[in-house]
């Protein structure tokens, strides 16, 4: 399968393939890591590559569920997964790691998503005082870099 492809279905449209075996787990997977090599030295928004154990999960058999098979990104904004970094965009927490997974993770996992990395986020994105950032935000132990308005409160992606 082809990115172009690849990126013509959704969540669930993906999930119905690998159900239907045109297309297996380990195929999506290695498409969304390719993506996301490709992609990601320009926007610098991966911060923790999980690409072995992402890959291992799948070896070892998912899960029945809507999204079998779908690779997923996991954002590192209070979704703990065991073992991974997790700093919620604070350089105070640049070195603490999950030590448990949260419910809504587990959730993901038995609805058959494969994490396959950690996402940055902003510095503190939930603070009112948002509006004063700067649009380079020091995310987990990177620069996220994107486009945005100083002017915007909620300091969102355009």
């Amino acid at each position: 399968m082809s990115f172009a492809e690849y990126r013509s279905y959704d969540a669930l449209g993906l999930a119905q393939l690998v159900d239907k075996g045109d297309v297996s787990a380990l195929e999506l997977l290695e498409i969304a890591i390719a993506r996301t090599a490709a992609v990601n030295p320009g926007i610098n928004c991966v911060v923790e590559e999980l690409y072995d154990s992402a890959r291992s999960a799948v070896r070892a058999g998912l899960p029945r569920g809507p999204f079998t098979g779908v690779p997923f990104l996991l954002k590192d904004l209070g979704m703990m997964l065991q073992g991974t970094v997790t700093t919620n965009g604070s350089r105070f927490y640049q070195d603490a790691h999950a030590d448990y997974t949260s419910t809504v993770v587990e959730r993901y996992q038995r609805a058959g998503l494969r994490l396959h990395s950690n996402t940055g986020s902003l510095l503190w994105p939930f603070w009112h005082e948002a509006q004063s950032w700067s649009c380079s935000q020091w995310s987990q132990r990177a620069v996220v870099h994107h486009e945005c308005d100083p002017r915007d409160i909620a300091q969102r992606s355009r």
